[in-house]
């Protein structure tokens, strides 16, 4: 968590449905929850509230999210997508995000599952006000006890975070596009899959291989194939 403060709780008001919802205050050396300066700390700097609605009975599963986010410095950055998704460099941004994601078990050997994000952003600097549009989805397939009880195969396809739109040249200049462009300029997308193998009943590895076509969501930009061992210790 670094230096974000803040709280979180979960509300389950029946069998099948429960809320979550938090707050916390952003990790920044700006604005930041552990700054005592004007315009910093939990409350009067940058922060996140969040809440979310999950249903889940029987096979299917699913979940509505609103997240409401101000940020000094670091704009609308989930640590994923092109950069000027992010909407970064056009002073503090302001950003309403909104997110449904589902599961479906068809058979205790198949599932299927995925979400869809868009963000609305605001930028409020001097000379850059605007609004900016970012969405992102994914499908993923699932198939729980492959080769062996406990384990998992998992393919993934989707589209990380994209910047689609913004208002006015001067926000989509500050934010790092070219003059004339207003959007990323093309569509790339995450190809994953994957394979967790249970070891035991509290370790794990997991072996995926990601695939990245038009990263930063330019197609003069080479694919990128990226190799990941995981280990998940749970106890």
């Amino acid at each position: 968590m670094g230096n974000r403060a803040g709280i979180a709780a979960n509300l389950r008001v029946s069998p099948a449905i429960s809320f979550d919802f938090g707050y916390y205050g952003e990790d920044s050396t700006i604005g930041g929850a552990n700054f005592p300066d004007n315009k910093s700390g939990i409350f009067n700097g940058g922060h996140s509230a969040w809440g979310q609605l999950v249903y889940s009975s029987g096979a299917l599963k699913f979940g509505l999210m609103y997240i409401n986010t101000y940020s000094v410095v670091n704009g609308v950055d989930t640590l994923a997508g092109s950069n000027a998704a992010k909407v970064i460099g056009a002073g503090p941004v302001q950003g309403n995000s909104y997110g449904f994601q589902f599961n479906y078990r068809f058979s205790p050997r198949f599932e299927l599952g995925g979400w869809l994000g868009y963000t609305a952003a605001r930028s409020l600097g001097d000379g850059t006000k605007g609004d900016a549009s970012v969405w992102n989805y994914a499908v993923n397939l699932a198939f729980p006890d492959l080769g062996k009880k406990g384990n998992l195969g998992g393919i993934v396809f989707g589209m990380q975070p994209k910047l689609t739109g913004t208002s006015n040249d001067a926000l989509a200049q500050a934010i790092g596009l070219p003059a004339g462009q207003r959007s990323d300029r093309d569509t790339g997308y995450h190809i994953e899959a994957f394979y967790r193998h249970q070891l035991s009943d509290n370790i794990s590895v997991t072996p995926s291989v990601i695939w990245l076509t038009a990263p930063n969501h330019d197609n003069r930009n080479p694919d990128v194939v990226i190799g990941v061992i995981r280990t998940t210790f749970a106890f």
